[in-house]
């Protein structure tokens, strides 16, 4: 291993955690991940990941691997804040309803002049320097 990285793991005190391989026809692929001794982010060892085809070096990653029980209470938090979310929108679908049902009625009655707005529309939404 040490010939393929180009590299002794051994001085940066990296500790073996896991070895996979996966047998193919004409080779076999290596998935190495060490993890190194002494130091952890508020629980989250940091990790290397080297990932071999054949006797190439295939993929590389350091990462530091967040724990399950705090990838559970992001996911509680998201969830309750999306709750929330979802409550604040009721508001904003009634006015945007109370809206066009003002914008409909106003043009129904004749009371709205249709042809000067689209064509304000039209200008606005081309990008043209039109103070809208």
């Amino acid at each position: 291993m040490r010939d393929i990285l180009h590299t002794d793991l051994s001085l940066y005190d990296f500790r073996e955690e896991e070895a996979n391989s996966n047998d193919l026809p004409n080779r076999r692929d290596w998935s190495f991940t060490w993890e190194r001794r002494g130091f952890r982010a508020k629980d989250a060892p940091y990790r290397l990941n080297v990932m071999l085809a054949g006797d190439r070096v295939s993929q590389y990653s350091e990462y530091l691997k967040v724990p399950e029980a705090w990838q559970r209470g992001y996911e509680r938090l998201r969830s309750s804040n999306n709750f929330i979310e979802y409550i604040a929108l009721l508001p904003y679908a009634f006015f945007l309803g109370g809206c066009l049902y003002v914008i409909l009625s106003l043009g129904r009655s004749g009371l709205l002049e249709w042809r000067a707005g689209r064509w304000d529309a039209a200008a606005c939404s081309s990008g043209a320097r039109v103070s809208c």
